[in-house]
């Protein structure tokens, strides 16, 4: 397991946006216009896998030495930083355990 990785939070975006855009389409359709047309979640989807991708990120956390195991372990640790639960508070979504999870979960 690789817990320094700098662009950790890179791998995770995709997940993130997959889970909050029910909540905020419109503001996220608009915020990723940039890098190309977003008008659904499956164009947003692609298009910011493909900018991560261009930017040379092309693992998962499973890539970096992440199991299913660790899940729990990520959860708790996101949820026991204070600085990290501080943001969840400002996520468009209540940022649970159980969303945490599925966030880890999709980003294997």
């Amino acid at each position: 397991m690789k817990p320094n990785v700098i662009y950790g939070l890179v791998i995770l975006l995709p997940a993130f946006i997959e889970k909050i855009y029910p909540a905020c389409s419109e503001v996220l359709e608009e915020f990723l216009s940039p890098i190309g047309e977003c008008k659904n979640l499956e164009q947003i989807m692609k298009n910011v896998k493909g900018f991560i991708e261009h930017m040379g990120v092309h693992e998962s956390l499973s890539d970096l030495g992440f199991q299913e195991k660790d899940i729990k372990y990520l959860m708790e640790l996101t949820v026991d930083t204070s600085s990290l639960d501080l943001l969840l508070q400002l996520a468009p979504i209540y940022g649970t355990k159980e969303l945490l999870k599925e966030v880890y979960s999709l980003s294997m």
